[in-house]
Formats: C-alpha cells, structure tokens, sequence
C-alpha cells in the first residue's frame, strides 16, 4: 500500500487479548473497537483528517472490531471485512457486528463461511453493502478439506484420553452437548485443544481472504465478480450476462443503488496469482 500511494497505515496490536478464551476475545472486540475509534477521533480533531478518508481493515474478529470502532465514527470512509468471524456474529443483529451502517462504505470478503464452528470460522451473513464471495465463500481451493470438513477432521485427532468425542456438528463433549461454545469452564482446557483443531483444519480457508486482499493492492483489474443470487447460479451460468460486475478486493468501489444483501460471487486459483 505504502508504494502504491501517500497511505499512512497504522497497525493495531491486540495480540494479549484476542486469543483464549474466545468468549472472552469476542468480549474484547468492543473495547479494542473503543480505543480506535477514539485514536482516529484525535487525529481528526488535532491532525485535521477527513473522517472521509480512513479505511478500517480487520480480519476475522477484527472486521466486527472495525464495526465498532466504525459506529462511534460519523462519516468513517470505509470498512473492509476479511472473513468477519461466525461464532457469536452469525445471525444476530446488526448492532452487534460488522453492518453497512459502520462506514460510508463497507465491503467483504467471505471465505470460510458457516453456520457452526464445526465446519468454518467466518460467517455466511452479508455484512456490508458488498458482500464478496470467491468460491461460494466456503471450501478455498488449495486448502485442504476432509469429506466432512472440520468435524471429520477433529474426530480424527481426537480419543478418549481427551475426554470428548466429535461426531456431528452438534457435538458432545464426554457427556455435555454443547454447540458452538457454549461449553462448561471446568472443560476449558480440553476445548483449547479442539479449538486449536478446528484452526488447523479451517485456517487456510479462514486467512485465504487475507491473500486474496493483499494480492488485490498491487493488480487494479484483479478478481472480477458478478452479482448473483447464489453461487449455484453464478455456476449454473444464471448470472453471467448480469450488469452488475465488481471489483473484489482493495479496488473495490461502492455501487450506488445496490439493495442489501449484495452478493458477489467468482472464481480463483488455488495458489498465487489467485484472480484469473
């Protein structure tokens, strides 16, 4: 970004508190979301910075941090999400994730979406007033997928000396059913291991929208997309002669007009160059 134009980029670190307990991570967001929000409101009032022109960047937790940071922000330039988190952010209001409201612009990048932890760590909900989704925003090509993703794969890994077992999405740790993390302290350790499982299996699809970005700085035409109503259309050539194209990436540019959700759907490779 730095050779591609005068950016001024910031960093934020929150390393001590966005790892485990999740639930505690989550937590974290709003406060993290506070404290840059109040960052860029002194360079607004004492450095003189147009609201307009800053542009939030957060991955996974750190997308929903942005939103945070965004809402407290009037007339914030933009947001862009990769792969915003699922677990404690899918299906629940907007006022507590990532939501067009957030920024003048707010776009996304989906790929490792899911309804359950079990089979991906970013969410299916649209988001922004863009929503992007390469691939269908689930299996990444080049990441490497079991037949029943991650809950095949965590099974694999585990036995009774761990004291769960993972056998359906709706899993039962030893005698606790338990979905998503609504899971007993006393059995915290043993879920650090399995959540640890569940990264290893689902973290190339989860940090493939964090490639995908980076690869978008330096290739202005890159990752063209089509607005559709599903993937299956986009595939089924039901979208193909749509008006509707895009930008997928740090190009992207808001499209006025566009009805929520805005889903956009295309196809990559599975290594780099990712855009065809």
């Amino acid at each position: 970004m730095l050779k591609l134009g005068d950016y001024n980029v910031f960093i934020v670190d929150w390393t001590e508190y966005n790892g485990f307990p999740y639930e505690q991570a989550v937590a974290n967001t709003r406060v993290i979301g506070a404290i840059v929000a109040k960052m860029i409101k002194f360079l607004i009032k004492e450095a003189g910075i147009s609201p307009e022109s800053v542009h939030l960047i957060g991955h996974s937790l750190g997308a929903h941090t942005a939103g945070y940071a965004g809402e407290r922000i009037p007339n914030l330039g933009r947001i862009t999400g990769l792969d915003p988190a699922g677990p404690y952010f899918q299906s629940v209001g907007p006022e507590v994730r990532l939501d067009p409201t957030d920024a003048l612009f707010v776009d996304a990048i989906h790929t490792d979406g899911a309804e359950i932890i079990i089979r991906g760590l970013g969410m299916n909900d649209a988001v922004g007033h863009m929503d992007f989704y390469p691939n269908g925003g689930q299996l990444q090509l080049g990441c490497v997928h079991t037949s029943q993703s991650g809950s095949g794969a965590v099974g694999a890994m585990t036995n009774t000396e761990n004291s769960f077992i993972v056998d359906s999405p709706l899993s039962t740790f030893g005698e606790c059913p338990i979905a998503l993390f609504g899971i007993p302290h006393k059995i915290e350790q043993n879920f650090s291991f399995i959540f640890t499982a569940f990264f290893i299996f689902n973290g190339c699809d989860h940090e493939r929208a964090n490639e995908f970005f980076m690869e978008s700085v330096n290739h202005e035409n890159a990752f063209q997309s089509v607005l559709c109503d599903s993937y299956s259309d986009y595939e089924n050539g039901k979208c193909k002669d749509s008006s509707v194209t895009a930008q997928m990436g740090f190009h992207a540019k808001k499209i006025p007009g566009l009805k929520f959700p805005a889903k956009f759907y295309l196809r990559t490779r599975g290594d780099t160059p990712f855009s065809f």
